[in-house]
């Protein structure tokens, strides 16, 4: 009868620890929580940084075919470096765009809802909602 009493403690010591939730410190050093005010502003400076290099590169690139376009002679280059960057320019604003609506989306899909948890009510196990934040991703 003992052994069997230290079996089922055993076990459901072994279980409490399997089960067991994880604490919020140890959370925070892996996985550090953005809410979603942080991800707007991720998505505010990215898109600034998008719009910055898109509008400095059409700006080289309108100026260097301009000088391109109005030399006489090929004396003295024809702005075709100032074309180049800017196209570069361009081109390295698409990531930043991109960026900028991925945490966007991801800021409009973190929200609160009501989550059912089971916790003990009047010596019974139930599923009672608890309000949680809640984030969900598209596959």
């Amino acid at each position: 009868m003992k052994k069997i009493l230290f079996i089922c403690i055993g076990f459901g010591m072994i279980l409490s620890k399997v089960n067991g939730q994880v604490s919020d410190s140890t959370l925070t050093q892996h996985h550090p929580k953005l809410d979603a005010r942080q991800l707007f502003q991720k998505s505010k400076k990215n898109s600034a940084i998008a719009y910055i290099l898109l509008g400095g590169g059409l700006i080289s690139g309108l100026a260097g075919v301009s000088k391109y376009m109005n030399q006489d002679d090929n004396i003295d280059g024809g702005g075709e470096a100032a074309m180049t960057i800017g196209a570069i320019a361009v081109v390295a604003s698409i990531p930043f765009f991109v960026m900028s609506s991925s945490n966007k989306k991801k800021a409009m899909n973190l929200s609160f809802s009501n989550e059912t948890t089971p916790q003990l009510y009047k010596q019974s196990l139930v599923l009672l909602p608890l309000p949680s934040l809640t984030l969900t991703f598209g596959l």
